[in-house]
């Protein structure tokens, strides 16, 4: 092939190949030879394997058509208030409560329990302000808990049915384990072999989320492990309740441990943020509720004659351990001194005092 000038193209000399020698001395194939060479060898080549996906994605195509929505699931946690009811928790999602350490989250998440396992004719079951679908007949509750020691963990079941009428028994349709013995890696497999065999399930409670992982900042496996609950949620037509630790440096509570704490804030249907106040009672506060609303806090306190929590009705959060030297006054000036941009550092020094001092009162209010 020549250019108009009847020189040969790059393109010619390639194939033509100039003696049948490269500049390295190597020898070329003619033109016409390998280019055979090469379409029998991409006919007889191996296909490159590819990844074989499991969602077959046209087959959830919707169709062209007027869209129902599907009958909703009942309820299973919710409140009443102003005589309207505001639904935490259906089946298909997950729900976790969280607080700073010794908060009373085991606690709390065993009156809930207790609620889900009463008999129909237990009326009178203390669930620390939070109503519970009880579980229907022919269904299971299932309990896990993957952080006690066998003493705490046979005492905790002790406690939460001693909010029901079985005193010394376990009911029926309670099903509970304790996976600390389990091998971290060997965790997840066993919770699914509990779900997939026996009867449907009503509720699931696991306390101590974050002993499934060996990492909770670890990105992928936290958000593997999150979906994989969250299609559990779905496929077995349950709700989890998970108990998950606070970030142990938050000033303000509320904030969920690690990149699984993160994760399930963003997919939860309810949080319940419990916060202990100057009075010594605990407030439930309800964060990141998709179909709830606004909620007043439930509060609940101890009772020496229960030996255990019990509810105290609604009001608000008091934090405490809000320092009493300031007046009011020097806190509003902080407040102000906040907004206009000073750093927590500036102000502290101001006030001679410290910064970590600073951030606490702030976020009293």
């Amino acid at each position: 092939m020549k250019d108009f000038n009847g020189q040969s193209t790059p393109e010619n000399r390639l194939i033509q190949g100039g003696n049948g020698q490269n500049v390295n001395g190597s020898t070329l194939l003619s033109g016409l030879e390998g280019l055979k060479n090469i379409l029998s060898h991409a006919e007889n080549s191996e296909p490159t394997p590819t990844h074989k996906p499991t969602f077959d994605v046209r087959a959830a195509l919707q169709p062209c058509a007027i869209i129902e929505l599907p009958p909703q699931s009942e309820p299973i946690l919710w409140v009443d208030e102003n005589k309207e009811r505001h639904i935490l928790a259906r089946a298909g999602s997950i729900a976790i409560i969280t607080s700073k350490a010794k908060g009373a989250k085991t606690s709390f998440l065993g009156a809930l329990m207790a609620g889900a396992v009463r008999s129909g004719q237990d009326a009178n079951v203390d669930t620390l302000g939070i109503n519970v679908a009880a579980c229907p007949t022919g269904k299971r509750v299932i309990h896990i808990d993957t952080e006690s020691s066998e003493y705490e963990y046979k005492k905790f079941l002790l406690s939460t049915l001693r909010r029901t009428a079985f005193i010394n028994c376990v009911p029926s349709c309670l099903e509970s384990v304790s996976l600390r013995p389990c091998p971290i890696a060997e965790r997840l497999q066993a919770i699914e072999t509990l779900l997939s065999e026996g009867r449907p399930i009503h509720a699931v409670f696991i306390d101590g989320l974050t002993d499934l992982l060996f990492s909770v900042n670890d990105e992928r496996e936290t958000v593997e492990t999150v979906e994989t609950f969250l299609q559990w949620a779905e496929k077995f037509k349950t709700v989890f309740v998970f108990v998950v630790h606070e970030n142990q440096k938050s000033t303000s509570g509320g904030g969920a441990r690690g990149w699984i704490g993160s994760q399930l804030e963003r997919k939860v249907s309810a949080h319940f943020s419990i916060t202990k106040n100057d009075d010594g009672t605990r407030a439930i506060e309800f964060q990141n509720c998709r179909e709830a609303g606004e909620i007043q806090p439930r509060l609940f306190h101890w009772c020496d004659d229960f030996k255990g929590f019990i509810s105290c009705g609604v009001g608000q959060i008091k934090k405490a351990g809000r320092p009493s030297k300031f007046t009011e006054s020097e806190i509003e000036e902080m407040k102000s001194l906040k907004e206009s941009g000073q750093s927590l550092r500036e102000i502290a020094k101001k006030f001679e005092t410290s910064h970590q001092t600073i951030s606490k009162i702030l976020d009293s209010f």
